[in-house]
């Protein structure tokens, strides 16, 4: 892209430097013209001389215009062709872009379903929480009434041990207190 304005440049002041060469030869030709031919070369060969190196120059100036307007030719030519590939990088570019919205929008999405079962993790690891917490709370008052119900077999039975010595109902006595010591370790 900058070369374009440098192309534009250059050829701008080619135009101006033809304009005005053109305009200092048609100056000096008149100038010539109104001098006259004879009062301007004392010999033929002088003249001839003079417009052979007119001619030589002229050619030169032809030929480093032409190479001058070649170069702009290819300056131009590859100005168009860097501004060419600039395009299609931004086409490349813009492509690239455009991947990456839709790998970044699916990015998003996965983190939203994702947030959502870690939402839903949580939940369920309260719940068990909360089961847990009211089965421990249900197992405490088990076992309080355990406790209870022992104490209260406790009495009963030495209540009983001392109004009759009956060896069963002992037996009976010794066995519930076992049970329930062994329900206590396996809390």
């Amino acid at each position: 892209m900058e070369s374009t304005p440098a192309y534009e440049d250059t050829l701008s002041r080619q135009t101006s430097l033809t304009q005005s060469l053109e305009t200092a030869q048609t100056t000096l030709n008149a100038l010539f013209a109104k001098q006259g031919r004879s009062s301007q070369f004392s010999t033929q060969e002088e003249r001839d001389e003079h417009l052979e190196g007119l001619i030589r120059r002229n050619e030169e100036t032809l030929t480093l215009r032409r190479n001058r307007e070649e170069g702009l030719r290819r300056e131009g030519e590859e100005a168009r062709k860097e501004l060419e590939g600039v395009g299609e990088r931004r086409r490349e570019l813009r492509k690239e872009m455009e991947r990456r919205k839709e790998g970044l929008g699916e990015l998003r999405e996965e983190m939203k379903g994702l947030e959502e079962e870690k939402n839903e993790k949580s939940e369920q690891r309260k719940e068990l929480w909360r089961g847990e917490t009211k089965l421990s709370v249900q197992a405490g008052h088990a076992n309080d009434a355990l406790k209870q119900a022992e104490r209260t077999i406790s009495s009963t039975m030495d209540r009983v041990s001392h109004t009759s010595s009956c060896p069963a109902i002992s037996d009976n006595w010794l066995n519930a207190l076992r049970g329930s010591h062994r329900i206590r370790r396996m809390d």
